[in-house]
């Protein structure tokens, strides 16, 4: 028997396309790994400077599609959007019966959305129809241009900031827009209990966020969000000392108490906030960390609700929808060639819109979750009826 077994070259291109499936997989698993952990990994806490409700898992325990053919998979999605949607977060549902008086509403929250001009009818359009009428007065966007007709959306103006600092995703630039942002807020302190951020591609469950934030108490000390690492972040100060504290992500939303933001005062006023930043070279969420867990040493409470771009957004299962405080969208770039969509993977038993209407699947998100609300019927009037599922 000849034992020599003669192997054919494969073309250049045929090299190229397995070389691209492997470095796809390997960022899948490497995926998988960032956020849940090995089967064994409990929650890497470093204890003093994070605070984490339970194991650092992201994601529920329930495997994705659990039930998938039971006749009681649409009744068990339809019961939590109800409890939802029952739910009382604003002073302007007062009135409405069976709902009971809370400690805290969306008008005491001061929610502001750093963005660019260049991303207004990309991103900032798509939130204006979605989550920000749940959010009345509350939000402020921050970014570095005029819009007159955002700028209506927005009080007439009155929330819409143009902070005139620089366009560019430069350190020196979200540093500006974080200063005018944090000063903006002390000017309205006794207004607003909590002080959130988040970016322009970011959708915020309002009731839910709402009912969160009544958990914790204003008057003390609290800084709460989701880190984008599953380990400590350690940089250079004034690139001589490195350092190590947890940081929230803006990707997710960020919060900070009334009593924090008064103590960070010295730290981050009149200017101070862009000093902090150049002192370890990291501009906005990083820099937030710094004040707060490091010079602070305030501990991050870490919301596994809350989710950033950095996440893999279809792990999320569809029968813990209604639970989510924010979710994004974004994409996991595997090559020059293989770019992975990093969204909702919404299952068939949900009505939907099509994906190359609703490419970041927020839409659907938001009709499955108020279907019955002012602005989903407007969502349809443009994009067209849900169809059953």
């Amino acid at each position: 028997m000849d034992m020599n077994i003669k192997y054919r070259k494969m073309s250049p291109s045929v090299v190229k396309s397995l070389v691209s499936l492997l470095v796809c997989l390997a960022l899948l698993k490497a995926a998988n790994l960032l956020f849940y952990g090995s089967s064994e990994d409990g929650p890497r806490d470093q204890a003093r400077v994070l605070r984490c409700s339970q194991p650092w898992h992201i994601f529920p325990t329930r495997a994705y599609g659990v039930d998938k053919d039971s006749p009681r998979y649409k009744l068990n999605l339809s019961i939590g959007v109800n409890q939802l949607n029952k739910y009382l977060y604003s002073r302007e549902q007062l009135a409405a019966p069976n709902l009971a008086a809370g400690s805290l509403y969306i008008e005491d929250v001061f929610l502001a959305i750093k963005s660019t001009h260049n991303n207004h009818w990309s991103r900032i359009q798509l939130l204006l129809e979605t989550w920000v009428p749940m959010a009345k007065t509350s939000v402020y966007i921050l970014t570095d241009g005029d819009d007159p007709s955002l700028a209506a959306n927005f009080g007439n103006g009155s929330r819409y900031v143009n902070t005139k600092c620089g366009a560019s995703h430069k350190d020196k630039d979200l540093m500006c827009k974080l200063q005018v942002m944090y000063d903006l807020y002390m000017s309205k302190i006794e207004q607003y209990k909590w002080f959130c951020s988040v970016d322009d591609d970011t959708y915020i469950n309002i009731p839910n966020f709402v009912k969160m934030l009544r958990e914790y108490d204003h008057d003390k000390d609290w800084y709460i969000g989701k880190p984008s690492l599953n380990h400590i972040y350690s940089v250079m100060e004034h690139k001589k000392k490195k350092i190590s504290y947890w940081f929230a992500t803006g990707g997710a939303a960020l919060c900070i108490s009334r009593a924090l933001a008064k103590r960070m005062m010295p730290l981050c006023g009149n200017g101070e906030f862009i000093k902090r930043g150049e002192a370890i070279n990291n501009p906005d969420d990083t820099a937030i960390g710094y004040v707060c867990n490091y010079l602070l040493g305030v501990p991050l409470t870490s919301i596994p609700e809350m989710h950033s771009h950095l996440e893999p957004m279809w792990q999320i299962d569809p029968l813990d929808y209604h639970k989510q405080i924010s979710i994004s969208w974004g994409e996991v770039v595997a090559s020059k060639v293989i770019v992975i969509p990093n969204r909702l993977s919404i299952r068939d038993e949900i009505p939907q819109f099509p994906v190359s209407i609703d490419p970041t699947r927020a839409y659907t998100f938001h009709c499955h979750l108020f279907p019955k609300s002012d602005s989903c019927r407007k969502i349809q009037d443009r994009l067209g009826a849900l169809p059953d599922a």
